[in-house]
C-alpha cells in the first residue's frame, strides 16, 4: 500500500494493514531467533500508549510525561535543592531519572542540562 493509498484508506483498512505488518514484523524476529515475552507486548495497534513512564500519542504525533510522572519527580529535584551539599551519585541519580523523560522534552538538550 503506497502512502497516498494509505492516506485514503479506511479506519478499517490501515487497521487490516498494521495487523499484517505486526504478523509479518513478529515472524521475522522470530527467524532472527528474538523472541517476544507476548505477555509484555501490545499485539493490537493503538494510537495511545504509555511505555517506559512516557505517553506516545500518534494520533497527535507527541511524547508527553504524564502528570503521576512529574509529581514522583518534582520532590526529588526540591530535596536535591534544598541540600547543602548534593554528592554526585545524588545528581548522577537524578540526571538518570531525568534524561530518561528526554524524548518527551524540548529537543535541545541543554533543556535538561
Amino acid at each position: 500500500m503506497t502512502e497516498q493509498q494509505y492516506s485514503q484508506a479506511s479506519d478499517e483498512e490501515q487497521f487490516q494493514s498494521a495487523l499484517k505488518a505486526m504478523v509479518v514484523t513478529s515472524f521475522a524476529l522470530f527467524k532472527a531467533r528474538y523472541f517476544l515475552g507476548l505477555s509484555k507486548c501490545s499485539l493490537i495497534p493503538e494510537q495511545y500508549i504509555t511505555y517506559l513512564g512516557i505517553d506516545c500519542d500518534s494520533k497527535h504525533q507527541r511524547f508527553f510525561v504524564p502528570e503521576k510522572e512529574i509529581h514522583r519527580y518534582v520532590p526529588l529535584l526540591k530535596e536535591l535543592v534544598a541540600k547543602q551539599k548534593v554528592s554526585f551519585s545524588d545528581i548522577e541519580s537524578v540526571v538518570g531519572k531525568l534524561v530518561s523523560l528526554e524524548c518527551a522534552v524540548c529537543s535541545n538538550a541543554n533543556f535538561l542540562h
